[in-house]
């Protein structure tokens, strides 16, 4: 079993039903086994016609955190993803999030940080130059010739490692400082 999805529903039988019909619209996509689980904590839900899908009679009093358990105790994929019952799921999202999880771009514990790196850049016959004095870009333009460089902004993305994950209000702050050469 690749995949566990787990809803927990309140009530909301209209939502659900949404829900559920993207659910498995976009478990169609996802290679391998996977699994529904519609955790109803609140009356009962009407599920789509020919769904896949088991339904947990819940509690009330569960809330939301016994009811994640309730399903989680039924999971038996490799993977668990939780979805809330007001939310539609688009097609692909599901698929991309288990290719994500099993051939990371990135480390897990790891933040992403993208910045502009300067003014620009321009690349050439593949050389690229970034981070131009002002006007150079011009300065290089020919204008006899239809061959030049063609420029770009320069976007930077550093991945830095984390030995723990961020968790709840968690933050980084960077500083950004100017080198002097």
């Amino acid at each position: 079993m690749k995949l566990t999805v787990i809803v927990i529903a309140f009530g909301k039988e209209g939502l659900v039903r949404e829900c559920v019909s993207s659910l498995v619209a976009a478990l169609e996509r996802v290679d391998g086994e996977s699994e529904v689980f519609v955790v109803v904590n609140d009356g009962e839900v009407e599920l789509p016609p020919g769904a896949a899908i088991t339904t947990l009679p819940g509690d009330r009093e569960l809330g939301f955190a016994g009811a994640v358990a309730l399903g989680l105790e039924r999971a038996r994929g490799a993977w668990i993803a939780l979805v809330n019952d007001d939310c539609t799921v688009d097609p692909d999202s599901l698929a991309e999030l288990v290719r994500n999880l099993e051939n990371p771009t990135y480390p897990f514990k790891s933040v992403v940080v993208s910045f502009n790196a300067g003014s620009g850049a321009v690349s050439f016959r593949g050389h690229v130059a970034r981070n131009l004095p002002p006007g150079a870009i011009d300065a290089i333009r020919p204008t006899t010739s239809s061959v030049a460089p063609d420029s770009f902004q320069s976007d930077e993305r550093v991945v830095l490692p984390l030995g723990d994950y961020m968790v709840g209000r968690d933050r980084v702050s960077v500083q950004v400082r100017k080198v002097l050469r």
